[in-house]
């Protein structure tokens, strides 16, 4: 069990916010899992966890680059994950085959950048966007095969291949 306490405070000079508020987050994670030898070879596993992290900075303003304005929006994510594994095992040959699925709840997106444009008197200016997204929510599930063969002593091929779905109507597979 581990949990985090994460208290912001941005040092930026805003005239109008000159003093910037304080906001506490409390968040931690548990994880867990088993795991059942069936012989010398094989294995099953479970593995579950659940992650309550507080906002990044980013997020918990609306403007981290410029401005103390606090994103009022901002709450701790949730990510609730379950995993299911059969692991085989010899000296020549070694391979796991898992499936997975994540819940992603309150996930917080930001990103920021440039562009440009011209006002009325033609003159060029460059001016900022942000985009502070909150609440946003996704799943993640799919499975994943990795392998390690030792086909000599001097020789080791690894491969791994994974084949998901993502997003929150669970449509988009992609493969890896």
């Amino acid at each position: 069990f581990k949990y985090q306490l994460l208290a912001l405070r941005r040092l930026y000079y805003d005239k109008h916010m000159p003093s910037p508020t304080r906001k506490h987050y409390l968040g931690g994670n548990v994880k867990g899992g088993i795991n059942y030898n069936l012989n010398e070879y094989n294995n099953i596993y479970f593995n579950a966890g659940y992650i309550n992290r507080a906002p990044m900075f980013d997020t918990s303003f609306i403007n981290s680059q410029n401005s103390h304005a606090r994103n009022g929006d901002a709450k701790n994510e949730k990510v609730m994950s379950f995993e299911l594994g059969y692991g085989f095992r010899t000296g020549f040959f070694t391979a796991n085959v898992n499936a997975y699925y994540t819940r992603w709840k309150d996930k917080a997106l930001y990103d920021s950048g440039t562009y440009d444009y011209e006002n009325e008197e033609g003159v060029e200016i460059e001016d900022r966007w942000t985009l502070n997204m909150t609440g946003a929510n996704a799943n993640h599930m799919g499975i994943e095969l990795d392998f390690i063969a030792k086909p000599f002593r001097w020789m080791e091929v690894n491969g791994m291949f994974s084949l998901g779905e993502t997003g929150a109507g669970m449509g988009q597979r992609k493969a890896s």
